[in-house]
């Protein structure tokens, strides 16, 4: 049940061509993965949350005042 209500979640797919030079500008900046970096980016352009247990993630998100679960 856990699996099918995370699945639910997402309400819209975003493209990562949109994405990745934010994102990797982003990742050039904190010196961390661009790959990460396209959470961050997500959950700033849509005003989310960003749920993670990365602890430097979390120190990046919460500089970009980005709200964290």
């Amino acid at each position: 049940q856990a699996i099918e209500s995370a699945v639910a979640i997402p309400d819209e797919y975003i493209s990562g061509k949109e994405l990745y030079k934010e994102a990797f500008a982003l990742g050039c900046f904190t010196q961390k993965p661009t790959y990460d970096m396209y959470f961050v980016v997500l959950a700033r352009r849509n005003n989310g949350y960003l749920m993670t247990m990365d602890i430097s993630l979390k120190k990046v998100a919460k500089k970009n005042s980005i709200r964290l679960i």
